[in-house]
């Protein structure tokens, strides 16, 4: 069984923004590998966004670095 992953943010904001920041990037990541058949590991998923990117943003930009981290 894997462990939780560990949710790291910097900047402005309250626990409450980051928590809810944590679930958007759960999510994300769940959106970009729904479907997938094999087993990845990703030691670090890095993702920077303007501070009023909304959710579509956020998604896009995970899908983005989960294809450079298969390419490796």
């Amino acid at each position: 069984m894997t462990r939780a992953p560990t949710i790291r943010i910097a900047g402005a904001g309250s626990t409450h923004q980051a928590a809810d920041l944590g679930r958007a990037v759960t999510k994300g990541v769940a959106t970009a590998l729904n479907g997938r058949d094999k087993p990845l590991h990703i030691d670090t998923l890095r993702v920077r966004l303007p501070a009023n990117a909304g959710a579509g943003a956020l998604e896009k930009a995970i899908r983005i670095a989960l294809e450079k981290e298969r390419g490796r």
